[in-house]
């Protein structure tokens, strides 16, 4: 009981901690920074921490070199789903976007299905076709005008990347390396991708708020959002995990609505509630398949 205790506390806190990422990304938005500046000081913090746990678990570094190329592999899927989700914020409400980039346990049932030939069953379709639903009606004004198709588009690519990373880690060689080291590597190998993108700086305001909101950022929907994740994947599985993780949009969603003054409608609630049925419906079924 007292795994499963700490199990759930660290994904309900691994997803909270995720679901941050606007409260701070905006506020260093108002700051003039640009998305591959934020991202490149995010990630280089994080990996820092990962590095320095590592160092305090007594973990090796050493990288077997015929996993270096998937990891680079990992690494662009990781900076790419990155960049989806944070250009979005640009263009669309945060918790939309973020609503929408849940998407991704669907994607990922789509992707072993198409490429891995496992089953699909009613019920997945079923979560396939609700998770569809959910990104219409919040893609939708009450005009019936589509909210930002650039802004849709980043989001839904960012759910299309972190799906394929998901994958990848699951089905890859990369399983036999410990948690912290992939993570350590995938975050450090993201780095030129933000650097090569335009808009990158290295120069950072010299003012307090702005150091500040870029460790927050490193620190709870980075560093503590990764390792409580995988806290949480040993405790009580992925199933459990995954749909604890529907409180990352909804945490936005919050911050969204409280803090940035974003509007809350019937027509939100109705997307998020699809969205979130459907992927726990892809996710219990995918359990229940397995047992």
């Amino acid at each position: 009981m007292n795994k499963k205790f700490i199990g759930f506390g660290a994904a309900v806190t691994a997803a909270v901690t995720f679901g941050l990422n606007p409260l701070f990304g905006l506020k260093l938005y108002a700051e003039n920074l640009t998305v591959p500046t934020v991202l490149f000081y995010r990630f280089f913090m994080a990996a820092l921490m990962v590095g320095l746990l590592m160092l305090i678990q007594k973990k090796s570094f050493v990288l077997p070199k015929t996993h270096i190329p998937m990891l680079i592999f990992l690494a662009t899927c990781l900076a790419g789903t990155s960049l989806g989700l944070f250009f979005s914020f640009q263009k669309m409400d945060a918790g939309i976007a973020s609503t929408i980039l849940f998407t991704y346990p669907v994607i990922v049932v789509v992707i072993m299905t198409i490429f891995f030939r496992e089953k699909l069953n009613f019920y997945i379709g079923a979560g396939i076709l609700l998770s569809l639903a959910g990104v219409i009606v919040l893609c939708k004004t009450s005009g019936g005008s589509v909210v930002n198709v650039a802004g849709v588009s980043l989001a839904l690519l960012s759910a299309a990347a972190y799906a394929v990373y998901i994958v990848i880690v699951k089905q890859t060689r990369l399983h036999e390396l410990q948690a912290e080291s992939v993570t350590f590597y995938a975050l450090l190998f993201s780095l030129p991708f933000f650097m090569l993108t335009p808009g990158y700086s290295i120069n950072l305001p010299c003012k307090m708020n702005v150091m500040t909101n870029l460790a927050l950022l490193a620190f709870l929907p980075g560093f503590i959002s990764l390792y409580l994740t995988a806290v949480g994947l040993k405790y009580i599985g992925a199933t459990q995990t995954a749909i604890l993780g529907a409180l990352e949009p909804l945490t936005a969603v919050c911050i969204g609505i409280f803090i940035f003054k974003e509007a809350f409608t019937i027509q939100l609630a109705i997307g998020i509630i699809l969205i979130i049925t459907a992927v726990t419906i892809v996710i219990c079924t995918d359990k229940s398949s397995k047992n």
